[in-house]
């Protein structure tokens, strides 16, 4: 089991980590941070050089129009020292196919990948692993890693993406209520929804409108079970959290698994008052929780 953490920071902080997964220009989409060629290049030299093994995000949802960039795309990424690429779109797939990169491919789709047929179907493609949805419940997450020992990873805290519209939703409302405001990635924007009572953290840019959970999923009450099971990585996702916060969470979570009591739910309370944290997913259905 290794952990990966979500990377926004100066190229001096990469020797913090074990693994880091970066966000790049033109194919990655549910970040704050985005890297361009030029310093990827400079974080995958310094990665290596600090022995931290780096992922890249290409997640974006792939049209037509796409193809040939995201194929170039493809191909720099296998010139470049990484251990894997995480993605949700099969033209990934099938142009990484055809570059023969198909082992550096972890199939993470946000919300479908719920039992374990999927993961054997996607593992049976080449894929070295597949990211399970966050709101499986801690008994499913584990008979769905002992059914696929050491090929499924977990986000094991973060903000989580709850809604994701190629329509630009926020635009649209704002255009409707006659009210101008700076949306494209404004990540200071927070909406209430009908049924909750937390503020979802939510933006804009050009691929849509995201809506995320108005909470931070953590695993400390868990993760003495999550530890104990065959899983391949956990990963800590950063949108809307600083770098020194998720720093903080790595190395919070790195001590429990050498001492389970070495931090509670409590110590991340006192310690970031301004976030909320919760972990309902682990223990409800998803029909259950509103």
């Amino acid at each position: 089991m290794e952990f990966i953490v979500a990377f926004k920071g100066k190229i001096s902080e990469i020797k913090n980590y074990d693994n880091i997964v970066v966000a790049l220009e033109h194919f990655s989409i549910a970040t704050d941070f985005k890297y361009s060629k030029t310093q990827f290049e400079a974080i995958v030299q310094q990665a290596s050089e600090d022995n931290v093994g780096v992922y890249v995000l290409c997640n974006k949802m792939i049209f037509d129009e796409d193809l040939e960039v995201l194929e170039s795309h493809l191909e720099w990424l296998h010139t470049q020292n990484i251990k894997g690429i995480y993605f949700s779109d099969m033209a990934v797939y099938m142009l990484a196919k055809k570059l023969n990169m198909v082992d550096l491919l972890i199939y993470s789709p946000g919300m479908t990948i719920v039992n374990s047929e999927d993961v054997k179907a996607y593992l049976s493609l080449g894929l070295q692993a597949v990211e399970l949805a966050n709101e499986l419940t801690l008994d499913e997450k584990i008979l769905i890693a002992k059914h696929n020992p050491h090929q499924v990873g977990i986000v094991i805290s973060g903000y989580m993406l709850m809604s994701f519209s190629k329509r630009k939703n926020l635009s649209n409302y704002f255009n409707f209520i006659e009210k101008e405001i700076q949306l494209e990635n404004n990540f200071d924007l927070r909406l209430i929804e009908r049924t909750r009572d937390g503020l979802m953290p939510t933006y804009e840019d050009e691929h849509g409108a995201y809506i995320f959970s108005e909470y931070v999923l953590h695993s400390l009450n868990v993760f003495e079970a999550l530890v104990n099971a065959p899983f391949k990585y956990f990963k800590i996702d950063g949108i809307f959290l600083s770098q020194d916060v998720v720093l903080e969470m790595f190395e919070a979570y790195k001590k429990c698994v050498i001492d389970l009591k070495a931090f509670s739910i409590s110590d991340f309370e006192v310690k970031f008052k301004d976030i909320v944290f919760d972990d309902r997913f682990y223990h409800l259905e998803t029909s259950e929780v509103k």
